[in-house]
């Protein structure tokens, strides 16, 4: 996040950031800290995704998604997480031909629906 209030992009601030979110990330998953390795997941996504790492952001949302699974309760960011998932894919499936980004588009862009369908009694 720092890279984006810099006014010049430092490759090498990137690569130790990344570096460090890596470190931090295992040493979550080490400790059994799931909810605070999948909000590094959320956040390292979005974070790859706007600075247009699609893959490592891709990556991110699969490594979540697959942490999830073991999980009862997960991040309180539903709306939000989708969106975003939803972007990462679509960047994905205009860049690859394989179809699982545009069926992970395609469920993001439902699950975004649905909140949208359950949230007009709450306007």
């Amino acid at each position: 996040v720092s890279s984006l209030m810099s006014l010049t992009y430092d490759s090498s601030l990137l690569d130790r950031q990344a570096t460090e979110q890596k470190e931090l990330l295992e040493q979550r998953l080490r400790e059994k800290r799931m909810l605070a390795a999948i909000d590094t997941f959320i956040f390292g996504g979005i974070v790859s995704y706007m600075f247009n790492k699609y893959e490592t952001a891709a990556e991110m949302v699969e490594n979540r998604k697959e942490v999830e699974k073991s999980m009862s309760r997960t991040s309180i960011l539903y709306g939000s997480t989708d969106f975003y998932d939803g972007l990462i894919f679509l960047a994905m499936a205009r860049a690859s031909d394989d179809p699982k980004w545009r069926i992970g588009a395609s469920k993001a862009i439902s699950k975004l629906t649905e909140f949208v369908n359950n949230g007009n009694p709450n306007c």
